[in-house]
């Protein structure tokens, strides 16, 4: 993939899930009940969520280098991810050290969760094409 349409995908991606984040945030607010008046989301937090939006990006776009092992691209994408967590999450709010562990503990377990999901769907995917190809008539 040349680097111009990796550049474009990844900004294309990183919107794609800052808008995910924010409406994610959004809700959680609402569910919260917590007042009008305090739900505005300063300009710094959602500076933040592009942040992590863009370093979550940058982390997708790394799995589709295929020259790379992909045990490299899957490490490499969970540490950008958590550290975007860490960067963007946790140290803004200035947790202690115990609220940080908890935090990136409980975001690697979401992180295997939807990493296991993502998994089941491309090997799915795999074998449909592949079972597909079989059957073309050349």
């Amino acid at each position: 993939m040349e680097i111009k349409k990796l550049i474009k995908k990844t900004l294309v991606s990183a919107c794609v899930i800052f808008t995910i984040v924010t409406a994610c945030y959004m809700l959680v607010l609402q569910i919260i009940n917590i007042s009008d008046e305090s739900a505005a989301v300063e300009a710094g937090r959602v500076l933040l969520f592009f942040v992590f939006s863009l370093l979550l990006a940058i982390a997708n776009a790394l799995l589709s280098i295929k020259s790379l092992h992909a045990a490299i691209r899957y490490l490499a994408h969970y540490v950008i991810a958590t550290f975007g967590f860490w960067a963007c999450f946790c140290l803004p709010n200035a947790m202690d050290a115990a609220k940080t562990l908890v935090g990136i503990v409980l975001f690697t377990v979401g992180y295997a969760i939807v990493m296991g999901i993502y998994a089941l769907i491309k090997n799915k995917i795999k074998k449909v094409v592949t079972n597909e190809e079989k059957y073309i008539p050349f």
